[in-house]
């Protein structure tokens, strides 16, 4: 468990936050005050790709993620996808 008395909240620096790719204009991205680093948030059925040191962050419930980084071109990327549904799942009310 985390101790928040004890975490340290880092104010965003002056600076922007690093370029996107294109393509990933659409991808939500913030400064995360708890590792003091840009995150990109991707929501169900997106990914991202960046060559910036971000943080990619995204919440799973019955989906899957999957991230990968290149450390020779400092390529990383995640995608969250999303599961079918099965017929035999669907409740009629």
């Amino acid at each position: 468990m985390i101790d928040c008395d004890t975490i340290k909240l880092q104010t965003p620096p002056i600076q922007d936050p690093p370029p996107v790719l294109r393509g990933f204009e659409h991808v939500t991205r913030y400064w995360d005050r708890y590792t003091g680093q840009f995150a990109a948030k991707i929501l169900p059925g997106e990914y991202y790709v960046t060559q910036h040191g971000e943080l990619i962050v995204t919440v799973l419930g019955s989906c899957v993620s999957a991230c990968i980084r290149c450390k020779a071109t400092g390529f990383g990327g995640m995608n969250h996808f999303m599961l079918p549904e099965n017929r035999n799942d669907r409740h009629d009310l």
